[in-house]
């Protein structure tokens, strides 16, 4: 509640503990809070929930990770998700880099492992076969396009950079800061010539832009109004990526 905590380390504790993070304003919010999370327990649907990711090292690197914390191991990624709630949605980006020429199909594996709470009381393991194959057709080619995949990744990446220019802020760095914003900025405007925004996109823009201009007067804020601009801004970025 309020300023005087670290809201980068209560992140980072929730995230990698499986938890959740809300950066409370007014002590009144606090009971709303608890409701909210005890509601979540009574609707929960699957526990110890992973996802498992397979890909051919020999043509892929991956480099990272959007949404959750992940462990990255030669092949597979392995992602916690730990509980689900009904009706909860979960998203998450990986980005792949290719280490050599791709002459061939490749070949790819997606397995969710869940328990299930609610009707068959035990280990579910969902798979799914996945597989890119190279073209030069431009039309075979755009229309294995996924728009969800494609909004996603603009979220993600927007995200990132809200992060990256929220540390430079920390470092006082707030020249730096206004150009990762501008940054972001540009990525999602250039998507948004092509796409039209969905409310997420929207949300997660105004945010961006919102933040940019706290920045032209974070020089002259005093300490407790800066980090509450931060804390404020974290919270916003820490929901966009968690889908909140």
């Amino acid at each position: 509640v309020g300023a005087d905590f670290n809201e980068v380390l209560m992140t980072n504790l929730s995230e990698y503990g499986g938890a959740n993070y809300y950066f409370i304003d007014m002590p009144d919010k606090i009971p709303q809070i608890f409701a909210q999370e005890l509601d979540g327990l009574l609707s929960v649907v699957a526990q110890n929930t992973s996802l498992q990711f397979s890909f051919p090292s020999a043509y892929l690197k991956c480099t990272k990770v959007y949404g959750y914390p992940a462990n990255i191991e030669n092949d597979q990624v392995k992602i916690s998700f730990n509980d689900v709630f009904a009706e909860e949605e979960k998203a998450v980006l990986i980005k792949f880099e290719l280490t050599r020429p791709l002459d061939e199909p490749l070949a790819m594996n997606a397995t969710l492992q869940y328990d299930d709470v609610v009707e068959k009381f035990e280990r579910i393991t969902d798979q799914v076969a996945l597989q890119i194959t190279p073209t030069t057709d431009e039309r075979r080619y755009k229309s294995g396009m996924n728009v969800t995949v494609q909004e996603q990744t603009v979220l993600y990446t927007a995200n990132d950079l809200f992060e990256q220019a929220m540390r430079a802020a920390d470092q006082r760095d707030f020249d730096k800061a206004k150009q990762i914003i501008e940054q972001a900025k540009a990525a999602m405007d250039a998507y948004f010539k092509l796409m039209p925004p969905n409310d997420e996109l929207k949300k997660q823009y105004e945010d961006i832009v919102n933040y940019g201009k706290q920045l032209e007067n974070m020089k002259e804020m005093s300490s407790v109004d800066y980090m509450m601009a931060q804390k404020v801004s974290r919270s916003a970025s820490y929901k966009a990526r968690k889908k909140k």
